[in-house]
C-alpha cells in the first residue's frame, strides 16, 4: 500500500514541474535589445544602456537556480558564450536605483550582490567578487567599489545599513527588514565572505530580537502590528545563520548569540500558513519601503516561499499537513493567475505581483515576478524531492549517519580481493576506489546537471561469504551517503499476485533518491535468464516477467544518474545477458576471497580469544605464514566465515586462544587440518561428495575472466 503523503508530495511536484517547463520561453520575451539584460514589462521601452538592475538580477538568479543559464543564452544565435558575464557587467555599470530610490540603496545593492553570488557559486562567472560597480553617471556610495567591497561596506554597519531612505523624505529611514537582511545574508554566504565575529554578533542579535518581536505579535493576534510574513523571513535568516555557524565551525555562536531553537523556527513556519489566504498568497502587511514613483513595495508571497523552501528543505516541517496544504494552494494560485499579454505582435506569458496597479489591470506579466514564481517552483521541486527522499529512506530502513559525514575507517580496514580485468591483475578495492570513491563530488559541489558523471553501477558476483554486502556498506560510509538495501522480500511483501505492482513501486521509490547508495542484494531469483538453458532450471511466468520488467527499470535508474547502485549475486552466470550489458552496469566485478597473505594482514578480524596484542598479532602472522607456505593455493580459497571457523576449530583443538594454538601446532598438523577443510568443508573445494568436479568451483574458475569495465 502506497504512502498517502508521499503520493501527495509527488503529485504536487509534478504540478510544479509542469508549470516550470516554460521558464526559458517566459523570460526570453523580456530580453532587452542588447540580448543579455531584461525589461520589467512587455510595454517597457527597450533602449540602449537602459538597464533595470533588479529586474535583470532576478532573471539571472532564476536561470542560475534552474541550472540553465548557459542553455538559455544558447537560444540566441548571436549570443556569445560570455552572455552571463555581459549581463552582470551591464548591471554593475548601471545606476543602482529603483523607481526613484536613491542611488546605491541597499535594496538594489542586495539584489545585485545576491545575483552575483548565484552566478559565482554556479561557476558561470569568474572573479565576480573583484568586478567593480562603475558608470560615468554613478555618484553613489559604492562607485568604483568591487562587489566584495560593497558587501563588506554593508556588513560593517549591519543592521543600520539595511535601512532605506527616499528622495521624498531623506530624513526618514525605513527600519531594517528581515527580507532584505535575508537577501544580503544569502549573498555573503554564497560568496563565502570572511567577516569578523562582530558582524555575526550584531546580525544575530538584531535578527533574534526581530524574530521574537514578530513571533510575539503574531501569537497575540495583534491585528494592528503583526506581520507573519516578516516573522517567517526572520525565521529564514535564523535558519541560515545556524547552518552557517555549523558549516564554518562556529557552533559556539549558536549558544553565544541566542538564536531561536529549531522547535521555534518550525512553529513559525507552521504558524505562517495559518494566515495564508485560500487563494494561495498572503495579505499585505507592512511594506518594506515606498518607491517615490511607484508606491509601496511588499515582500511578494513567492519571494517568501522561495526563501522558506530553501532554508527548510530537508526539514520535517515541509511534510506537516498545514504546510503541504499551503504549498498546494500556492501552486494553485500559480496555475490560476498565469497571464498572457500581447504587445507588438508578441505574446508575453508569466505572472504579476500586484504591486503595480496599472500593469495588474491591463493583465501584463512582470518579468521579475515571473522569475520569482519560477524560482519558487524550482525550489519547491527540490524541497519536495528531499521530503520524498526522507520518507523513502525511512520506509526502507536506510542506514544513515546524521548529519551525514564521510568515514573511511571501515573501508580502509576491509580486506581486499584480487581481481583480473582484461588480463591485468588488480584488486577489487583499487578499481572501486579509482572508478567511484575518488570521483564522488563534495556535498556542496555545484553543476548545471546535478548528475553523477562517472561510473555509477556495479554488478558484484562471486561465491557466498566474500563480503560483497559489507563492501557496499563500507563504501557508503566512506563517501558519506545513505545506503538502501533491496532484496526479493521487498518484491514479495504483498504477495505473489502483486509482485508486478511492487516492482513498479520499488523502482519508482529508487528513482526518487539522490546521493544514495542502493544495494540490490541476493537478486538471483529475480534476474535469471529468460531463455531456458541446459544447466539452469526453466523459469516460471512470474520470474520471467520480473526479468523483463527489471531490464528497463535498471536502465532508467542508470540513466537518471543520481544514485550509485550495486547488485550482488553469487551466480552471475545465470543472469540474463541483457542485464550485464553496458548502460545497466558500468563495472562487472568478480569478488573472490582475499588471498592468504591479505587474510594474515587483517588477522585481527578473525581473532579468537581475548589475549590480543600487537606483539601477539605479529607473532601469529609470522607463524601462520610459515605454516601455510605450501598450502597457499588452498588457503586462498577460504572465505571470511570459513577462515573464522577454521581458526575457531584450531583454537578449540588446543583448548586455548588462537595465539596459544598457533604457537603449539606443528606444520604437519596444520597442513593436515588445511587439507581436511579444503577437501570437505569449504565452499570452493575442488570435488563434491561424489568425487565429481564441484559446480561451485567450476563456476568460480569461469567467473575469474568475467570482470570488466564498460
Amino acid at each position: 500500500m502506497r504512502d498517502e503523503l508521499t503520493e501527495k508530495l509527488r503529485a504536487l511536484r509534478r504540478k510544479a514541474h509542469s508549470l516550470g517547463q516554460s521558464l526559458s520561453e517566459d523570460l526570453l520575451r523580456f530580453l532587452h535589445r542588447d540580448k543579455v539584460t531584461f525589461r520589467r514589462l512587455p510595454t517597457s521601452p527597450s533602449l540602449d544602456g537602459d538597464v533595470n538592475p533588479t529586474t535583470t538580477c532576478t532573471a539571472l538568479m532564476t536561470l542560475s537556480v534552474a541550472g540553465s543559464i548557459t542553455h538559455f543564452y544558447d537560444f540566441l544565435q548571436s549570443a556569445a558564450k560570455d552572455a552571463p558575464s555581459r549581463a552582470y557587467s551591464a548591471v554593475l555599470s548601471s545606476k543602482w536605483e529603483s523607481s526613484g530610490l536613491p542611488e546605491d540603496n541597499v535594496f538594489t545593492a542586495a539584489m545585485v550582490l545576491r545575483a552575483g553570488a548565484f552566478l559565482d557559486s554556479l561557476g558561470v562567472l569568474q572573479n565576480v567578487k573583484k568586478m567593480k560597480h562603475a558608470h560615468k553617471r554613478c555618484e553613489g556610495d559604492y562607485k568604483r567599489k568591487t562587489v566584495e567591497e560593497v558587501a563588506k561596506a554593508i556588513a560593517a554597519k549591519i543592521p543600520n545599513s539595511l535601512q532605506i531612505v527616499t528622495h521624498r523624505n531623506p530624513d526618514y529611514r525605513y527600519p531594517p527588514t528581515s527580507t532584505i537582511g535575508y537577501w544580503f545574508l544569502d549573498a555573503i554566504d554564497r560568496f563565502e565572505l570572511q567577516l569578523d565575529g562582530e558582524f555575526w554578533r550584531r546580525l544575530s542579535q538584531w535578527n533574534s530580537e526581530d524574530f521574537s518581536r514578530h513571533t510575539s505579535l503574531v501569537a497575540a493576534r495583534n491585528d494592528a502590528m503583526m506581520d507573519p510574513v516578516a516573522m517567517a523571513m526572520a525565521a529564514c535568516v535564523s535558519a541560515r545563520l545556524k547552518r552557517i555557524f555549523r558549516q564554518r565551525g562556529r557552533a559556539e555562536h549558536l549558544e553565544d548569540f541566542r538564536l531561536p531553537s529549531s522547535v521555534e523556527l518550525r512553529h513559525a513556519v507552521r504558524t505562517l500558513f495559518k494566515f495564508q489566504e485560500k487563494s494561495g498568497i498572503w495579505p499585505k502587511y507592512f511594506p518594506l519601503f515606498h518607491y517615490p514613483s511607484a508606491g509601496a513595495n511588499y515582500c511578494f508571497s513567492f519571494e517568501l516561499l522561495e526563501a522558506l523552501l530553501h532554508e527548510f528543505e530537508g526539514d520535517s516541517v515541509i511534510e506537516a499537513s498545514s504546510v503541504v496544504l499551503g504549498l498546494e494552494r500556492a501552486v494553485t494560485w500559480c496555475e490560476q493567475n498565469r497571464v498572457v499579454y500581447r504587445a507588438d505582435g508578441v505574446d508575453y506569458y508569466g505572472w504579476n505581483s500586484g504591486g503595480d496597479i496599472h500593469s495588474l489591470r491591463t493583465g501584463q506579466p512582470e518579468s521579475w515576478a515571473t522569475g520569482v514564481v519560477h524560482m519558487f517552483l524550482l525550489q519547491l521541486q527540490v524541497a519536495l524531492s528531499k521530503a520524498i527522499e526522507r520518507r523513502i529512506l525511512e520506509l526502507y530502513d536506510a542506514r544513515r549517519a546524521w548529519p551525514s559525514k564521510q568515514d573511511d575507517t571501515n573501508w580502509k580496514g576491509l580486506l581486499d580481493s584480487p581481481l583480473r580485468i582484461r588480463e591485468q591483475e588488480t584488486t577489487v578495492k583499487t578499481v572501486i576506489h579509482d572508478e567511484i570513491i575518488s570521483r564522488v563530488p563534495a556535498e556542496d559541489a555545484k553543476s548545471e546537471s546535478g548528475k553523477i558523471d562517472f561510473r555509477r553501477s556495479v554488478l558484484l558476483f562471486g561465491p557466498p561469504g566474500t563480503a560483497k554486502t559489507t563492501l557496499v556498506r563500507n563504501l557508503s560510509e566512506a563517501i558519506g551517503w545513505p545506503i538502501v538495501k533491496i532484496n526479493p522480500a521487498h518484491f514479495l511483501s504483498e504477495g505473489l499476485e502483486r509482485i508486478y505492482i511492487r516492482a513498479n513501486e520499488i523502482f519508482e521509490d529508487l528513482m526518487d533518491l539522490s546521493r544514495v547508495v542502493i544495494l540490490l542484494d541476493e537478486m538471483d531469483p529475480l534476474a535469471r535468464a529468460r531463455e531456458p538453458r541446459p544447466d539452469h532450471e526453466t523459469l516460471d511466468v512470474t520470474r520471467e516477467f520480473l526479468t523483463t520488467s527489471m531490464l528497463p527499470k535498471i536502465a532508467d535508474l542508470h540513466d537518471k544518474a543520481t544514485v550509485l547502485f550495486f547488485m550482488a549475486t553469487n551466480h552471475q552466470s545465470g543472469f540474463d545477458p541483457a542485464i550485464k550489458r553496458s548502460g545497466r552496469f558500468d563495472l562487472l566485478i568478480h569478488v573472490r576471497p582475499p588471498s592468504w597473505a591479505e587474510k594474515l594482514k587483517g588477522i585481527k578480524c578473525f581473532w579468537i580469544g581475548d589475549d590480543w596484542s600487537q606483539t601477539d598479532e605479529d607473532k601469529v602472522q609470522s607463524k601462520l605464514q610459515t605454516l601455510g607456505s605450501t598450502a597457499k593455493d588452498v588457503l586462498d580459497l577460504f572465505t571470511f566465515s570459513e577462515v573464522r571457523d577454521f581458526f575457531d576449530e584450531l583454537a578449540a583443538r588446543e583448548h586455548s586462544s588462537l595465539s596459544a594454538a598457533v604457537k603449539k601446532i606443528s606444520q604437519k598438523d596444520f597442513l593436515g587440518l588445511v587439507k581436511l577443510w579444503g577437501e570437505q568443508f569449504i565452499y570452493l573445494k575442488e570435488l563434491d561428495k561424489n568425487g565429481k568436479k564441484n559446480p561451485a568451483r567450476l563456476e568460480y574458475d569461469a567467473d575469474k575472466g568475467e570482470s570488466r569495465i564498460q
